[in-house]
């Protein structure tokens, strides 16, 4: 998803859908991959930045950037307050229910759960609503039960019947 390069240590940082990031050290003929680690569900793998010679920051879905600290392979999110924006919104049984990048669903403005990643969209499929995004999980809206998962974040859905029977197609960022 992102590149970034720091020509005084000459080192590369790379970021992927696969909540990954690698740091390379591209000194010598061959670039060679010299730290990895997961990325915390709250970070957006689409921009960092060298703060130091040891720190990496990130943006984030929540009110601030993190930190990762590259020798002690630390990540520093408690400052990071969740935002409250809506990215989705959809009528369920007579009632309208929100998400967003907290990963808050909410029944009119009451809280029903609170799921592990920011979400992209909610969809109604037969008697159950669904919800996903950056973590490639499919969630049931209500309950928070993951019902799916996929190897990159997702970003859309849409439902339909078919032979009496209840589908949806979920759409991701990596197009599959």
């Amino acid at each position: 998803k992102r590149l970034v390069y720091d020509s005084i240590q000459q080192r590369l940082v790379s970021l992927s859908y696969d909540r990954q990031v690698k740091i390379w050290d591209c000194s010598g003929e061959v670039i060679q991959c010299i730290h990895s680690a997961n990325l915390p569900n709250i970070v957006w793998p689409r921009s960092c930045a060298f703060l130091n010679n040891n720190t990496l920051v990130f943006v984030t879905f929540g009110s601030s950037y993190a930190r990762y600290n590259i020798n002690k392979a630390e990540w520093s999110l408690t400052h990071i307050l969740d935002t409250h924006g809506n990215n989705a919104i959809t009528e369920h049984d007579g009632k309208l229910y929100t998400v967003g990048d907290a990963g808050i669903v909410k029944q009119e403005e009451k809280v029903i759960t609170q799921l592990p990643s920011l979400c992209n969209f909610l969809c109604t499929i037969g008697d159950r609503m669904i919800t996903g995004g950056q973590t490639g999980e499919v969630f049931d809206a209500k309950t928070g039960e993951m019902i799916y998962q996929h190897r990159s974040p997702l970003n859309c859905a849409v439902a339909f019947t078919q032979g009496g029977q209840h589908f949806a197609v979920v759409g991701t960022y990596t197009g599959e």
